[in-house]
């Protein structure tokens, strides 16, 4: 994985998202979009925009969002 450039680093929001906690929902559509793009008809940061805007009454930035999807 690490010679093809297929490891990742996950997420991380408030908290990373493979820890225990309201986030860790958001771990499972992020990682189809990446190893399953193909399959996937969602837009991840509609995805995570939508999910704090609803869970902490949060609007993200597009900056926001990049900077968590990408750690």
């Amino acid at each position: 994985a690490v010679q093809a450039g297929r490891v990742y680093n996950v997420p991380n929001g408030l908290n990373t998202w493979s820890n225990s906690g309201s986030e860790s929902a958001l771990i499972f559509p992020w990682a189809q979009s990446i190893m399953y793009p193909e399959l996937v008809s969602y837009d991840i940061n509609q995805v995570v925009r939508d999910f704090y805007a609803e869970f902490y009454s949060y609007d993200l930035t597009d900056s926001e969002i990049d900077t968590i999807l990408n750690p």
